[in-house]
C-alpha cells in the first residue's frame, strides 16, 4: 500500500523492510525537476549504483556528505566509474564533502522547493530499526533550503 500513496504524503517505514525504503527514496528522486539535492553524512556508492540511475533532475543531483574513512574508498572509486560512463550524461551526479562535522540531517531537497526529511542514511534506511520519509512545512524547508545551499558553495568536490 505505501507504494501507492503519492510522495507527497510522505512515509513510514518498517524496521526491516528496506525495500519499502528503497521504494520511498526512489518516488523522490524520479519526480520531474531540474535540482535535487541530497544531505547525508553517511552518503556512500549506494548514491551511484542504486539511486542515481533513477533520477529526473534536469540539471542533475548534488549530493552533500561527510568525509567517513570506511565509505571513502568506494565513494571515489564510483564517482570515477560513473564520470566515464554514458549514463553519467544524462544523469550527472556530483558529490563535495562538506566542512567537518557541519552535518547531521539527512534530506532531499527539489528545487529548492520542497525539503524531504529522512530519518535514516539512505543506504540504510529501515534497515534495522523504522523510518520515516516526510515533507517539511514550509518555513523549515526555505531555512534548510537555504542553509544546505550555502553549506554546498562551501564544500569540497570529492573529486
Amino acid at each position: 500500500m505505501e507504494l501507492l500513496v503519492p510522495a507527497a504524503q510522505g512515509a513510514f517505514i518498517a524496521g526491516g523492510d528496506t525495500w519499502n525504503g528503497y521504494a520511498a527514496i526512489v518516488k523522490i528522486i524520479q519526480r520531474e525537476c531540474n535540482d535535487l539535492l541530497i544531505v547525508d553524512p553517511y552518503l556512500n556508492s549506494v548514491i551511484y549504483t542504486d539511486l542515481a540511475p533513477h533520477t529526473a533532475a534536469g540539471q542533475g543531483m548534488r549530493c552533500l556528505a561527510a568525509e567517513r574513512p570506511e565509505n571513502h574508498l568506494g565513494l571515489i572509486a564510483s564517482a570515477k566509474k560513473w564520470e566515464v560512463d554514458a549514463i553519467s550524461k544524462s544523469h550527472i551526479v556530483q558529490v563535495r564533502y562538506a566542512p567537518a562535522t557541519s552535518l547531521h540531517d539527512r534530506l532531499i531537497i527539489v528545487d529548492g522547493l520542497e525539503v524531504w526529511l529522512v530519518s535514516q542514511s539512505l543506504k540504510d534506511i529501515a534497515k534495522r530499526s523504522p523510518a520515516s520519509v516526510t515533507r517539511a512545512e514550509a518555513t523549515l524547508g526555505a531555512m534548510k533550503v537555504h542553509h544546505y545551499n550555502d553549506l554546498w558553495n562551501q564544500s569540497a568536490a570529492i573529486i
